[in-house]
């Protein structure tokens, strides 16, 4: 069999290959949207909305705040216990991942229900467990911040509400300032039923 009738079947296969890719990148001037679906959420799990906290913010917002564009992306939002318990809540939580770089967000509030002195208790637990806790004016009945060179921390205690925030990174980056974790505890006490 000479060599052209051996090749001759690849060198078909190779035309065709190249033939069917440029007919496909082909552009006609047409339509100039995607055939690619749009990616949802699926629903948020059971209890993980409940409070609302996770909507008090706007996910422009929080890119500014955490920045990294296209290495940004925000976590499902989470339920923190189950109807029935004695404390429920929810969390909502941001990243940040680039390289060996980190920054993360998560901001949680737990729900003691007519329990104010539970809550309170746990909030004196807290600052007395951090490292060099700084009182917060102005946000809830009590607040206070803690901060090292790769974690923030931000507690905040309303009624029956513990309101927790809590920013670490990893690499180059820096968690976030008291005073960003003060702003997002505003907005998430003020959103709180």
């Amino acid at each position: 069999m000479s060599r052209v009738r051996k090749l001759g079947p690849i060198v078909l296969v190779a035309v065709a290959v190249v033939a069917g890719a440029s007919a496909c990148s082909k552009s006609d001037g047409g339509a100039t949207e995607s055939d690619r679906k749009v990616v949802t959420f699926g629903e948020a799990p059971e209890g993980s909305t409940a409070l609302g906290l996770c909507g008090a913010y706007d996910i422009q917002q929080m890119k500014q705040f955490l920045g990294g564009d296209e290495s940004f992306k925000r976590l499902a939002p989470e339920a923190i216990g189950k109807e029935g318990d004695p404390v429920t809540g929810e969390a909502c939580a941001w990243e940040r991942v680039e390289g060996g770089d980190s920054l993360s967000l998560r901001i949680e509030v737990r729900n003691y229900g007519t329990d104010a002195a539970g809550a309170a208790a746990r909030f004196d637990e807290l600052e007395q467990e951090a490292v060099d806790p700084e009182p917060v004016s102005e946000l809830g009945e009590r607040a206070f911040s803690s901060a090292s060179d790769d974690s923030s921390v931000l507690q905040a205690v309303r009624g029956g509400y513990l309101l927790s925030l809590s920013s670490r990174s990893t690499g180059n980056l820096e968690p976030l300032p008291a005073d960003v974790l003060k702003l997002l505890g505003t907005a998430g006490l003020e959103r709180l039923p």
